[in-house]
């Protein structure tokens, strides 16, 4: 027998300005397949970031990436996109925003949100938590006075702003933040943010407290008891169930939203659904390996650990951009046989290294 030893192949590495290569990677035959529009009616759906892009703060910097994903809708064929990403510099820091617009004028709801949350958080005071609070109560409040439309249509956002090497996360909504960070010989899933959905019963109280009612659609249908308790740990699972609380008024079954926090949505405001935001920050260090922040057209049927796998089996931010949507698109269409609007954003670390935290983040009497 031969004695050689066989080479082993050199991975491709796709460059994240050949869209074309980054398609045809990921949307695969079995993707394809799964859903009747052709490539070409699928590239049409699709929105991406320009190429090789990198933001740089103090020791930390990263390369990073973005999609996005018109739905289908087999009613409403023409039903545009109410997935809104951008990214802005406030004061030189990079702030990465995810939107996810629902309603009759989600969209336009959510290119409203998008525009003013900067100039809202330039108007704000105090610190990068109060400038991200009081961005998103000020940008709610314009909105209702504003034009758009905004009683029964509304966005989720979900940001991530880097200063000084720390990482702030602000939540309204359902969309999610995730952290791929380094632990032992695998790289875990960690929440930055946490869906403000009524599963969570903190936010059931919060709700009740201000006068809501929540229940299932099953609930008021009489299929699910009234006592029944709601169990789902969103991010580590999915919802398999399909019939998630939501929340009522009182004397009507409006307005029905499974959401308990958001931008917009007037109705569902009065009963208790809140524009003040989440924040959580964290500091980056050598074990932080990618960040992903999506719209629930990701999170519906992908966990947290599923999505971050996906950037720890690429390269470049745009190539695992293109990989999570696609199979999105691929177990929406196989579950529900419709497609939701789908948005991401990926970041990846680059000799991420923060010798000590800021000053504000040390333990007392630490150097």
């Amino acid at each position: 027998m031969g004695g050689g030893a066989s080479k082993k192949k050199k991975a491709v590495v796709l460059d994240d300005a050949d869209d074309a290569a980054l398609f045809d990677a990921a949307f695969t035959n079995k993707v394809l397949n799964a859903c009747y529009l052709d490539t070409r009616e699928i590239r049409q759906r699709l929105t991406s970031s320009e190429a090789k892009l990198r933001c740089d703060c103090g020791a930390y910097s990263a390369r990073y990436g973005s999609l996005v994903f018109r739905g289908l809708y087999a009613d409403e064929p023409t039903k545009p996109c109410q997935d809104r990403y951008g990214m802005v510099e406030t004061n030189g820091d990079p702030w990465f925003l995810i939107l996810d617009g629902h309603g009759p004028n989600g969209h336009a709801c959510a290119q409203f949100c998008l525009e003013e949350l900067p100039r809202s958080f330039e108007d704000a005071q105090g610190s990068v938590e109060e400038h991200l609070t009081q961005a998103s109560v000020s940008t709610n409040r314009a909105l209702h006075k504003s034009k758009v439309e905004s009683r029964d249509s509304g966005t989720t956002c979900v940001s991530l702003l880097v200063d000084g090497g720390v990482l702030y996360c602000s939540n309204v909504g359902d969309s999610r933040c995730v952290l791929g960070r380094r632990e032992n010989n695998s790289i875990k899933a960690i929440a930055l943010s946490k869906d403000q959905t009524l599963y969570r019963q903190d936010e059931r109280q919060r709700i009740e407290a201000s006068g809501g009612r929540v229940l299932s659609i099953g609930q008021i249908e009489g299929s699910v008891p009234m006592d029944h308790i709601w169990k789902c740990d969103l991010g580590s699972e999915i919802d398999s169930d399909g019939d998630p609380p939501r929340l009522w008024r009182k004397d009507a079954y409006e307005p029905g939203t499974a959401f308990s926090r958001s931008l917009g949505d007037f109705t569902a405001q009065e009963l208790g659904c809140s524009s003040t935001p989440e924040v959580q920050q964290h500091v980056i260090d050598a074990s932080d390996v990618c960040c992903v922040l999506a719209t629930d057209g990701v999170w519906e049927f992908l966990t947290s650990q599923e999505v971050i796998d996906i950037c720890v089996s690429c390269k470049t931010p745009k190539e695992a951009c293109y990989k999570i949507v696609a199979e999105s698109y691929r177990r929406w269409y196989e579950r529900e046989e419709r497609i939701d609007d789908i948005a991401c954003c990926v970041l990846y670390f680059d000799g991420a290294s923060v010798a000590s935290p800021p000053p504000s983040l040390r333990e007392p009497g630490a150097p």
